[in-house]
């Protein structure tokens, strides 16, 4: 069963060079106009035996974002820029969604306006974001709300008995799963607040959201991470 409309029409990718040059080129380069061809020769050769329809994607969304950095050319070719730019091909290929493939192009147009450590900084908030599903960002996202554990009962799936179907269960469980997947991580900690327990956003969790531009402009998590980068280095 094709995957996405249109299947037909689009290029068979192959396992050469070639192939991906000829199918990206004739569809993504008439669209960027200006670093279309740059952007192109990054990408070739690195996603064989897959369509070139999201490649094509991620290369339009992640133009726009260079543009809107105003970035410059001679960056993007330097070699720790081609690496970034891989890695974020590499996602967008199995990207199965518009709204990833923008978060992973932001990520990387991120890390290209920045310096070289910078870029290597990306490159794994960039892996850590390939491994999140979409639950677990969207739990991510809602630590970062001022008003978290609102938003937290707004996404969590109401309480199961024992007793309850299957299905039912399962959607708990996995939301439960979610969560210990984010600690595990290190993208959220658990400790006491007074006589409480409460559950934070780490600086590793706000570094991935902000790389997404999914940190709350203005919120208490993004007052936190201003307040960390203007700390002198070696207090950080």
């Amino acid at each position: 069963m094709a995957e996405e409309s249109g299947d037909q029409e689009k290029p068979y990718i192959g396992a050469t060079g070639a192939d991906v040059t000829v199918a990206v080129a004739r569809s993504v380069l008439s669209i960027i106009p200006v670093l279309g061809q740059t952007l192109q020769e990054v990408v070739t050769a690195i996603v064989p035996n897959q369509r070139a329809e999201r490649v094509e994607k991620y290369l339009v969304m992640l133009s726009q974002q260079i543009d809107r950095l105003q970035i410059a050319v001679q960056e993007i070719k330097r070699p720790e820029s081609v690496d970034l730019i891989e890695e974020g091909a590499y996602q967008a290929v199995r990207a199965l969604t518009d709204d990833r493939r923008l978060q992973i192009a932001t990520v990387v147009a991120n890390g290209l306006a920045n310096e070289e450590q910078s870029k290597l900084r990306q490159k794994r908030l960039l892996k850590i974001l390939g491994d999140l599903d979409d639950q677990e960002l969207l739990i991510l996202q809602a630590y970062a709300n001022d008003h978290a554990q609102a938003r937290l009962q707004e996404i969590a799936p109401h309480p199961v008995a024992a007793s309850a179907p299957r299905p039912e269960r399962d959607r708990s469980e996995f939301y439960e799963w979610s969560k210990a997947n984010l600690h595990q991580r290190g993208l959220i900690s658990t400790g006491l607040e007074g006589r409480f327990r409460s559950t934070r956003l780490t600086g590793l969790g706000r570094a991935l959201l902000r790389a997404a531009d999914l940190l709350p402009a203005g919120g208490i998590q993004d007052r936190l991470d201003r307040q960390y980068d203007n700390l002198p280095d070696e207090a950080q």
